[in-house]
């Protein structure tokens, strides 16, 4: 049987491997022994359901080695409807985690599907992104404001926030 060897390197590491759509016994950042001939290979990220496809064209004797960024990038930014009011500013989290405020430009996220949440002035708004390598993701939020209902005690009113 004539065979070949392709070392599959990801970013991050331990990414499920399957072969023509069988699951091999090891993941991600490993060598395999394949058939002479194209396979398919896919790459599946548990935590975030990624999933990446590739085929490889095995020649005999021979040793491939295949690197993959399994990461993407992000853009937070916000505009609003006035150009003469300052823009929000917004917390930011992903998955849970506080990655900052806004304008925010983050790079390295794995990719899959992310929750992603903003906080600004005690509104908070969430939303299920998904982050692919190589195609950044942009995502703007149009902050309005509206002055509230004044109360005929308080005739200062206050602004609401919505987006």
């Amino acid at each position: 049987i004539k065979t070949g060897i392709v070392e599959i390197i990801t970013d991050p590491d331990a990414a499920e491997i399957y072969v023509d759509g069988v699951k091999a016994e090891k993941l991600s950042n490993t060598s395999l022994e394949l058939v002479e001939g194209k396979h398919l290979i896919a790459l599946y990220l548990q935590k975030t359901n990624y999933n990446h496809s590739f085929v490889v064209d095995v020649k005999d004797g021979q040793q491939e080695t295949i690197k993959i960024a399994l990461r993407g990038n992000l853009e937070v930014e916000t505009y609003t409807q006035k150009p003469s009011q300052t823009p929000a500013i917004l917390d930011v989290y992903i998955d849970s985690r506080h990655v900052g405020k806004s304008p925010l430009s983050l790079t390295d996220i794995v990719a899959g599907t992310h929750n992603l949440k903003v906080i600004t002035e005690g509104v908070a708004k969430e939303r299920q992104i998904e982050i692919r390598p190589a195609s950044p993701l942009l995502v703007r939020y149009k902050i309005i404001r509206e002055p509230a209902p004044v109360n005929k005690k308080d005739e200062k009113g206050v602004d609401d926030v919505t987006f």
